[in-house]
């Protein structure tokens, strides 16, 4: 989750910094861009059926090759459709730093923790995250803002793209999309999950008002030492779980699955890893000797592979997963 705010904030930054290059800081903001990344903005077409929602990136390509004016949406009107109570937050954060402060003056007495609490503080860190990056975010917006335009999206097309062969403008809108960052930590999770579930990418032509919010990449990619914070806070979270090795437990039985569970999670987070940065640099040899295909990035060789077979090779990390994090939980 801290992973994909952090992704969705810095997409946020991102669209600014492109609106700001076409002369329009004074009328976009991280709240405007977090408000498109969620499906808060749609265009109404006459050659589309319903409103076809667009992200701050499809936005800014459309005003940027002249196919929208710059919406008129202001910092006042998005406002009035955020939910956010500012009282409830900072009580809620008083409450959230309280919690692992009273469970460091109870360590200092000589007090002792349970694995619940513990397993408590290790969701704070991500929680104190989460809440710094999606502080500017929208919450709970019930209706949209629709963009009328009397122009057609298959004229936008045909401007853009005179050579097509004639896509629905909603699938040619639709894939206006960034490419994928190599060093994204979220993308090949949400894949390895959709390759086992089915699940939709955003990518899909399906028409809904709200984009998932697990879909947003920034741009323009991240930056190497977000990258590498990425990293140094997966591990810090995963590895605060071996800290209930010197936990009391009822039973030597218990102690033992509660060891198993936690290294078993930090492990599949550097087999993660390690398949992440290995599969980076041999995704184009190994396309080309498995599919005789070019591939760039591990997610496009992992989407040359056989529907059963992305199903082998992720289905039993998911397994795992899902036990030893339940047995943490619980």
């Amino acid at each position: 989750m801290v992973a994909i705010a952090a992704e969705q904030w810095e997409s946020a930054n991102q669209s600014v910094e492109t609106f700001s290059r076409l002369g329009h800081r004074a009328s976009w903001s991280r709240r405007h861009a977090f408000l498109a990344d969620m499906g808060g903005i749609r265009i109404k077409a006459p050659d589309l059926d319903e409103p076809l929602p667009v992200t701050s990136y499809q936005l800014a390509w459309l005003v940027e090759h002249q196919h929208l004016p710059m919406p008129g949406i202001t910092l006042a009107m998005v406002d009035d459709k955020d939910r956010n109570d500012g009282f409830a937050r900072a009580a809620t954060l008083v409450q959230i730093i309280w919690f692992p402060v009273q469970c460091v003056g109870r360590w200092i007495q000589g007090i002792g923790l349970t694995t619940f609490e513990l397993t408590t503080v290790a969701f704070i860190l991500c929680t104190l995250h989460t809440f710094f990056f999606w502080f500017d975010k929208p919450q709970d917006v019930e209706v949209p803002f629709d963009i009328q335009t009397t122009r057609l999206i298959s004229e936008m097309l045909a401007r853009q793209q005179p050579n097509a062969q004639n896509p629905s403008p909603r699938a040619w809108l639709s894939a206006v999309q960034a490419p994928p960052d190599p060093r994204s930590l979220t993308t090949p999770f949400w894949f390895g999950v959709g390759a086992v579930f089915g699940t939709k990418t955003r990518s899909s032509p399906d028409s809904t008002w709200r984009f998932e919010n697990s879909q947003t990449t920034p741009p323009k990619g991240i930056t190497t030492p977000q990258m590498l914070y990425g990293i140094l806070f997966e591990l810090a979270y995963f590895g605060m779980h071996l800290v209930g090795w010197i936990l009391v437990f009822p039973t030597t039985v218990e102690r033992v699955l509660w060891t198993t569970a936690s290294l078993t999670l930090l492990g599949l987070l550097l087999l993660y890893l390690s398949a992440w940065a290995i599969g980076q640099r041999v995704a184009p040899a190994a396309a080309r000797f498995l599919f005789h295909q070019d591939a760039t990035t591990i997610i496009e060789i992992a989407t040359l592979f056989p529907r059963w077979a992305q199903i082998v090779i992720h289905a039993p990390v998911i397994v795992i997963y899902v036990l030893a994090r339940g047995y943490i939980l619980v």
